[in-house]
Parts: C-alpha cells; sequence; structure tokens
C-alpha cells in the first residue's frame, strides 16, 4: 500500500486487470461483423462428426470447464459480455452473481453489457471444447458442434447462429490462439490446427 494511497493492489487485481484489458485489445482488433449466410466456406472437416475422444471430451467438458484458470474466465465472461452487446436477447440487466462478474462490475463506467450467466457458461464450455479436442476443426464443424450445447448443458438459451458464429470467430481467430501460445509446452498441437482451420475458411 502507498503511504500517499488509501487504496491498495492486490496481485489478484493486477491479474484481472491485466486479463480484461487484453482482452479488450482482441476484441478490438477482432472484426467478427461477416456475412455468415453468404459464407462460401466448405471443406471434408466441415460434415465431419463427433469423434469418440471428443464425444468423452463432453462427457467431462462441465468439470473442465470448471477448472479453467481464473483469468481465462474473467475474459470469457468479457467476451460473452460482447456477444451479448450484439445480441441484446441474451443481455442482463444485473450481472451475475459469480466471481467474474463482481470484477467486470468495477470497471463498469456505464457502456459494458453484462450477459446472461447461460451465455457465459456457453462461452466458457465453448472455449475449453476447443482447447481440449483432439480433432481439427474448421469453423463451420465447430458452430454444428456448439449448436447442441445448449441441450446437452441444460442451457437456457435459445441462440442464433450468428452470435455461435461469433463465439467460434473470436475463439478461432484471436482468443484460443492467445492462450495457445503462452502456453508452449501444453499446446503447441492447437497452433498448427489454428492455422490449419484459419487457413481453410
Amino acid at each position: 500500500m502507498c503511504a500517499s494511497c488509501n487504496f491498495c493492489l492486490s496481485v489478484e487485481d493486477v491479474l484481472n486487470t491485466h486479463a480484461i484489458d487484453r482482452t479488450q485489445f482482441m476484441l478490438q482488433q477482432t472484426h467478427d461483423d461477416l456475412d455468415y449466410k453468404q459464407s462460401l466456406h466448405s471443406c471434408s472437416l466441415c460434415h465431419k462428426k463427433l469423434t469418440e475422444a471428443e464425444l468423452i471430451l463432453l462427457d467431462d467438458l462441465s468439470q473442465e470447464a470448471f477448472n479453467t484458470s481464473p483469468d481465462e474466465k474473467l475474459s470469457l465472461y468479457y467476451i460473452a459480455g460482447y456477444i451479448s452487446s450484439k445480441h441484446r436477447e441474451m443481455a442482463s440487466n444485473e450481472p451475475a452473481n459469480i466471481p467474474e462478474s463482481m470484477y467486470v462490475q468495477t470497471l463498469n463506467r456505464g457502456g459494458l453489457q453484462f450477459p446472461c450467466t447461460d451465455l457465459f457458461n456457453l462461452s466458457l464450455l465453448a472455449y475449453v471444447f476447443f482447447i481440449k479436442t483432439p480433432e481439427r476443426l474448421c469453423r463451420n464443424r465447430f458452430i454444428k458442434i456448439l449448436e447442441d450445447f445448449p441441450q446437452l448443458f441444460h442451457l437456457k438459451l435459445n441462440i442464433q447462429k450468428s452470435a455461435l458464429a461469433r463465439i467460434a470467430n473470436i475463439l478461432m481467430k484471436r482468443f484460443a490462439n492467445y492462450h495457445a501460445t503462452t502456453n508452449e509446452g501444453q499446446d503447441r498441437r492447437k497452433i498448427a490446427k489454428l492455422s490449419s482451420s484459419t487457413n481453410k475458411q
């Protein structure tokens, strides 16, 4: 605590602020306003069914999501807020009673959008699936998998495909790529998958 100040910052506060700043910058660099309906993308991955490994992953996905690091959850809550600003039907008038929303609240100067809890959970599950799946993904395949998440995980969401496309686009183009490159030993495989997937879109 500084002698001339009446407040102090914990290590957690610094890490949280860094996570939000990083996510804000990432979203500013992400151009996701694409015409998804007119996308002509087609590849061998588009209609690939879930593999046995992916089905096993889905069985454990809720626990994997629970174990996600706090800074990743904080970033994903902020991303879910960004998605809800584009799709107001999934916004919440009040922040959810979870640690991630409570910290984001402290940054709010009236311009932030709070996502509903189920949208945050969907974003978290989507992120964990993407970084954990051993299979290659194109965006179309990823979106098709995400379409089943509300029913699979009992999320009360009637989510538009364009919202799922935004989630997929953000994760594939920016967010997961950042975390892959900052966890070199663990996720080098993911960098190759990102490169091959992005190049085919």
